[in-house]
C-alpha cells in the first residue's frame, strides 16, 4: 500500500529546507551600518595644516578621524574647510589659498554648511560634530583684542550649531 503522505512530504521538503536555510541567513547577517559621522573641521592655517616650508597642508583632522574611528567603532567623514591667513575679521591674503579673492571665514563656514544642506560632494545631511579653531589671525596679523574676536567666534558657532539643529 502507497503512503498518502509521501508525496506531500516530497513536495514541500524542499520550500521548507529554503526557508530555513534563508531564515538563517538573515539570522547571521550583519545589521546594517549606520551611517558616518560628519565632521567638519573649519578654520584657518591651523586647520589646514599648513606647513610653508614644505608649501604643504597636513591636517590634525587626519589622525583626529583615525582617533574617533577607533573610539567610537563607526566610520567618521571628515570635512576640512580651512582658509589660510584667513580670520573672522580680517581677510586672508590675497592668493594665499589659491584663490583670487581674498576671503572671511564666515563665508567660508557658510559655503560649507550650504553645501552640506544641498547634497554637496559630501553632503546630503548636516554635520554630526563641527571643530572649530579660529581667531589667532585676527589677533596677530589683524590686530583685533580678544573681547573683539569673541563675538564673530559666538556667531560662527550658533550658525554650525543652528544648520545641525535644522536639517
Amino acid at each position: 500500500m502507497r503512503n498518502p503522505g509521501a508525496g506531500l512530504a516530497a513536495r514541500w521538503l524542499p520550500v521548507l529546507l529554503a526557508a530555513s536555510v534563508a531564515a538563517r541567513a538573515a539570522a547571521a547577517a550583519p545589521p546594517p551600518c549606520p551611517a558616518p559621522i560628519r565632521l567638519l573641521a573649519f578654520g584657518d592655517s591651523l586647520t589646514n595644516g599648513a606647513v610653508p616650508s614644505l608649501n604643504a597642508n597636513h591636517p590634525y583632522t587626519l589622525k583626529l578621524g583615525q582617533l574617533l574611528e577607533a573610539e567610537l567603532r563607526r566610520h567618521v567623514a571628515v570635512t576640512t574647510a580651512a582658509a589660510n591667513s584667513a580670520g573672522m575679521l580680517t581677510p586672508s591674503i590675497l592668493g594665499s589659498d589659491g584663490g583670487s579673492q581674498p576671503v572671511l571665514l564666515t563665508s567660508v563656514l557658510a559655503r560649507e554648511l550650504a553645501r552640506a544642506q544641498s547634497g554637496g560632494p559630501a553632503g546630503g545631511r548636516p554635520f554630526d560634530l563641527v571643530v572649530v579653531m579660529a581667531g589667532i589671525n585676527d589677533l596677530g596679523r589683524g590686530n583685533k583684542s580678544a573681547a573683539a574676536v569673541f563675538d564673530p567666534l559666538q556667531g560662527m558657532l550658533a550658525q554650525a550649531g543652528s544648520a545641525a539643529a535644522t536639517a
